[in-house]
């Protein structure tokens, strides 16, 4: 036998632990133990991934609303919130950002209650359709216009958020814009839903969305706005019939 096998072999039974005679249980729970603490330092491992990870989408975010002036700089680089900042701060919906540039920049201004209201859909709708088309049917004139202005101030958000390695801002989609801008002009029910590929259900469930981002927009801009003032008018001529049933009913 080896010379070093045996020395090691004669230790091992020297050692105090050896004539144990819970040896092989103490063995079985040393084992348990160490499994135990490799399992715990994996999970330390991936929760602190995870800590960093966000902390890092935290940072990306902020340098994003620094650069696009809703967030500055401070006293000793404490950031504060801008007067732009009040307006995404008062936006809540999953395209918060795109709808606050779309108020400072003033693609919104010109816009009546009822392409507001048509355009307002276009921040919101998901279409349920596998393949969105790229330019759905909206009206023409002012709301076309501002739709085109928004896709361009998207593609200039997408430039930002690609710079600081975010994705977050989705393409709009336009597909109910014609049915909200009708009802808003006064057409019935019936007429929206048999022209467009809508539930009764999810339609009231859009146009009570649309309702709840106009009064955001009134809630951020100045009561003298045109914009501000369009977005009441919307909010009234969207509020009727089966739309200003109580949601529980």
């Amino acid at each position: 036998m080896n010379p070093v096998v045996q020395e090691l072999r004669d230790r091992m039974k020297a050692h105090p632990c050896h004539g144990c005679s819970d040896r092989e249980s103490h063995a079985r729970w040393g084992e348990r133990y160490y499994k135990i603490q490799g399992q715990i330092a994996e999970m330390r491992s991936r929760m602190q991934g995870r800590t960093n990870t966000i902390a890092k989408r935290f940072d990306r975010l902020c340098e994003v609303l620094l650069e696009l002036g809703y967030l500055d700089r401070g006293h000793e680089s404490d950031l504060f919130v801008t007067p732009a900042g009040q307006i995404l701060k008062g936006i809540y919906s999953e395209s918060d950002l795109l709808v606050a540039q779309c108020i400072r920049s003033g693609v919104l201004d010109d816009l009546d209650p009822p392409s507001l209201a048509a355009v307002c859909s276009a921040f919101l709708f998901e279409s349920r359709r596998s393949e969105i088309e790229d330019t759905p049917s909206v009206p023409g004139g002012p709301t076309e216009k501002a739709i085109e202005n928004i896709l361009h101030i998207w593609g200039e958000l997408q430039g930002v958020e690609h710079h600081h390695r975010l994705n977050t801002i989705r393409r709009i989609d336009a597909g109910l814009a014609w049915a909200v801008y009708r009802w808003a002009k006064g057409a019935t029910l019936l007429k929206i839903l048999t022209s467009n590929d809508v539930t009764a259900g999810d339609f009231v469930r859009w146009i009570r969305q649309v309702i709840d981002l106009l009064g955001q927009i009134v809630a951020v801009t100045d009561s003298d706005s045109q914009v501000h003032k369009s977005a009441n008018t919307a909010i009234d001529l969207l509020q009727r019939g089966v739309i200003s049933y109580p949601s529980n009913a």
